[in-house]
């Protein structure tokens, strides 16, 4: 019978849990306040964090788009093509002789294995123009009487007016002319062959005037195809001092 009481006692009168202290209380309250309000900022800053993730993906994608599209991109460096020199068809020179039957009779002059030549001997050639692609203009090339080309690097001496070296903007090279300059063929008023480029030798000393009439001696060269240089050249030439 008592045993029936106890069991009954148990299951319908539980023993009351001694109350805790309402310190005890206050400071369980207080940490599970302060872990839930942990736990929404940690929830926020994982947003914020997620948040600033895809920003700087899209920030970082945008600034490479636009650097890809802004970046000129260098030229493709190609070697350099070899400077196409046009050939010109000179076949026209030997189609045009001189019909007549000129016949050089001056007596000419040798001065230490130079002979002196005037102008004159040089004026007997006529010109074929040919239209020259490059220069977009007919050029007149040179056909010579067979009394010029027997001079053909020949030593030759020959005396003319001086166009300055300051004109052709090279020190070993200047221009001689039949003319002065007031009446040379870069004025008009004469034709081809009363000028010569001459190359120079050696440097001159002195510092030479317009219209200076002055004496050289060198080896004569005929020019018919090279537009970059006058028809008759004297080359390795000298000053002849009078």
């Amino acid at each position: 019978m008592e045993n029936e009481k106890w069991f009954v006692k148990i299951i319908f009168y539980p023993q009351k849990r001694p109350a805790l202290p309402q310190a005890r209380r206050n400071i369980l309250f207080s940490c599970k306040s302060q872990r839930s309000e942990l736990t929404h900022r940690m929830k926020y800053y994982l947003y914020a964090f997620v948040l600033f993730l895809l920003i700087g993906f899209g920030l970082f994608f945008c600034v490479d788009k636009y650097i890809q599209e802004s970046v000129i991109e260098p030229p493709v460096l190609t070697p350099p093509m070899p400077e196409k020199v046009e050939t010109i068809d000179t076949s026209f020179v030997l189609n045009n002789t001189f019909l007549d039957d000129y016949v050089d009779t001056a007596q000419y002059k040798v001065v230490n294995g130079y002979t002196e030549i005037t102008w004159k001997t040089l004026s007997k050639v006529k010109f074929h123009e040919k239209y020259v692609d490059s220069l977009e203009m007919p050029v007149p090339f040179p056909i010579f009487h067979s009394t010029v080309e027997k001079w053909s690097g020949k030593p030759i001496q020959i005396s003319g007016y001086v166009i300055p070296i300051e004109e052709t903007g090279d020190e070993s090279l200047l221009v001689l002319s039949a003319n002065s300059f007031a009446n040379c063929f870069f004025c008009g008023n004469a034709g081809p062959e009363t000028i010569m480029d001459i190359k120079l030798k050696k440097k001159i000393g002195k510092r030479m005037k317009q219209d200076d009439r002055m004496i050289f001696r060198g080896k004569l060269k005929l020019n018919a195809t090279d537009l970059y240089y006058l028809n008759y050249i004297l080359e390795d030439a000298e000053v002849v001092e009078e």
